[in-house]
């Protein structure tokens, strides 16, 4: 008896392409940034998908030594934008690859 090869097997070229499509989504989103914006564009947070901060910018006119509770307010709020951002591209990435999953999953359980 021969063992199989991943040509042969359908369960295992399905699991090589899951984790080639994992491998690309996480590539994607390694690299991407994403700009949350507050004030009215005011203030602007760039953040990596990490989530390091790559950019702040400052509009002159937010910055208030009389009122610095507004800036630290509007600096959090573009964060939790950008931060918003990531995750629903985390989510829209994922997605696609948790229904392959969840079919390939159901395949070898009516195996």
């Amino acid at each position: 008896m021969q063992p199989k090869n991943a040509s042969n097997d359908p369960y295992l070229s399905q699991l090589e392409t899951l984790q080639d499509q994992l491998q690309q989504a996480g590539a994607a989103l390694a690299e991407t940034e994403v700009t949350g914006i507050a004030g009215e564009g005011a203030v602007r947070v760039t953040l990596a998908a990490s989530g390091q901060l790559r950019e702040l910018r400052l509009d002159p006119r937010v910055v208030d030594r009389n009122d610095v509770a507004r800036l630290e307010r509007l600096i959090m709020e573009a964060h939790a934008d950008a931060s918003d951002g990531i995750q629903g591209l985390a989510a829209g990435l994922a997605a696609p690859l948790s229904n392959l999953a969840a079919t390939l999953q159901a395949q070898v359980q009516a195996g």
